[in-house]
């Protein structure tokens, strides 16, 4: 089934130096000294017999040192194993079947000796076709499978290298043990006297969490392409926080690392728009891995006013696997808002408390992402209207009001406490138009003293995490404000 070849068969030509030690003891034999001795006669027995063995000994080291140059040769020209050329070969009137699963996962990516794995698997399938597969009947399986119409088939090398293309790294949405077992039912259900089952893969755990059982039939090859010191590392993520991003308040990106326990990469962050154009790049900074291989590396970030945005990780210096050295995530920061602040000359605290809260830098910051003006009128250009009412608007306003709400605008009402008093006044059309642009009608009761704030719907997920008793929501005091009433449609209460 396997014949030998050498990697580096030209050192066979140094084979006959293994007789080097025979020659140099023929050219250099001593011949020992002859010296007459009258006592001679009584040992001249014992020499003879100790004579013999130490020939034999001699002989016997100089067969060892001619056996050891012979050996060192032999390793020198690297002989290694492979598949005799007739392995699948049809014998009879029945021909041999083989099925190649090869993996195609992205790990196959990873470089050694400025060759990638993949490469190294395509050209192992290539030689197998015009090789020792080629009077067989062959089923390609890769990572991906096939669709469910069009399942692999046995069909002949030949037929196979007219289409064949370049393997290309893909998804694998199943570990590779469940292509090789798609394999073995695929031999099984053949009638053929020899069957082989050749599987091409970097061995990653992920790829074979079960043990694969033996075949019944036939013989299984496997190609191991995994290298014996992978130094890999990749970005596995790229986040910001918080996840809500405010452009011109600062921020951090997030970028997650795997690697070897003990080793350290650098690591930059880059803001890119959609078009490529680059709006900002972060110095690299070290990620240290830990036990488990995880690093991370955070970077304070500003976000312009961008309403897309690509934040990307990178490793500083590409390592043997490409693909994973950068990550990007895609972020839809908030558009600039148009907001319009209706004047109350009346309450000039109250009117630069919601300035102060809708633009704290007060026009100084180009990145905010709310462009702030003052007036008391709409056009096609405004989002937002933020409307302080001392005093209820007439029904012209009202009605103004209304339209802009009605045409997709917000309106944030600030209603100074007191109010309510003068609700009963309002004419009908006032009342019925403000009721359409509040969330109820202002309640009539009378309002003295402090008022105690509690949880209306305590699984209301905007108090997720805030209704437990320890923040004593109910000592939170309400000292002044405007009652609506809770009879409203659409209204919830919280607090």
């Amino acid at each position: 089934m396997f014949g030998l070849s050498f990697l580096f068969s030209a050192a066979l030509w140094l084979l006959p130096l293994a007789g080097l030690p025979i020659l140099l003891h023929l050219l250099f034999r001593r011949k020992s000294p002859i010296i007459h001795f009258s006592t001679l006669r009584f040992i001249k027995s014992s020499l003879q017999r100790t004579a013999a063995r130490k020939r034999i000994q001699r002989w016997l080291l100089l067969a060892t040192r001619a056996l050891l140059l012979a050996l060192l040769i032999w390793a020198i020209s690297q002989p290694a194993k492979k598949l005799a050329a007739n392995w699948g070969a049809g014998q009879g009137s029945l021909g041999g079947v083989a099925a190649i699963v090869v993996d195609t996962g992205y790990s196959m990516e990873l470089k050694e000796q400025e060759v990638t794995l993949l490469q190294r698997a395509n050209n192992l399938v290539e030689d197998l076709l015009r090789g020792e597969l080629k009077d067989s009947k062959v089923a390609i399986f890769r990572s991906l499978p096939n669709p469910t119409d069009k399942p692999e088939q046995l069909e002949t090398a030949s037929a196979i290298l007219s289409q064949w293309t370049p393997l290309s790294p893909q998804p694998a949405p199943q570990p590779l043990s469940e292509r090789v077992m798609a394999a073995m039912q695929l031999l099984k259900r053949q009638d053929a006297t020899h069957k082989w089952l050749v599987v091409i893969t970097d061995l990653q755990s992920k790829e074979f969490a079960h043990p694969v059982p033996l075949m019944d039939e036939g013989q299984l090859l496997l190609f191991d392409l995994h290298p014996d010191v992978p130094r890999d590392a990749g970005v596995t993520e790229v986040a910001v926080e918080p996840e809500q991003t405010i452009p011109g308040l600062a921020s951090e990106g997030i970028v997650e690392v795997t690697g070897r326990s003990g080793d350290s990469r650098a690591v930059t962050l880059s803001l890119t728009a959609p078009d490529g154009k680059q709006l900002s790049a972060s110095p690299p900074r070290m990620a240290n891995f830990d036990a488990v291989g995880h690093g991370q590396v955070r970077f304070p970030v500003e976000l312009p006013a961008e309403r897309w945005l690509l934040m990307t990780g990178a490793l500083q210096v590409d390592d043997s696997l490409a693909w994973d050295n950068t990550r990007s995530h895609l972020l839809e920061v908030p558009p600039r808002q148009v907001v319009t602040l209706f004047d109350a000359p009346s309450q000039p605290q109250a009117e630069r408390f919601l300035r102060l809260a809708l633009d704290f830098s007060e026009g100084k910051m180009p990145a905010w992402p709310i462009d702030l003006r003052k007036g008391r009128s709409f056009d096609g250009s405004i989002n937002v209207a933020v409307v302080p009412v001392t005093q209820w608007p007439d029904e012209n306003e009202c009605a103004s009001l209304r339209n802009f709400a009605r045409a997709g605008g917000t309106i944030i009402f600030a209603l100074q406490p007191g109010l309510e008093e003068s609700w009963p006044k309002l004419t009908a059309t006032q009342k019925k138009t403000l009721a359409d642009l509040l969330p109820s009608e202002v309640g009539t009761e009378s309002i003295s003293g402090a008022y105690h704030a509690t949880v209306g719907v305590a699984n209301d997920p905007l108090l997720a995490g805030l209704t437990d008793d320890k923040f004593r929501l109910t000592s939170i005091i309400a000292r002044r404000l405007v009652p609506l009433s809770s009879g409203g449609q659409g209204v919830t209460t919280i607090l």
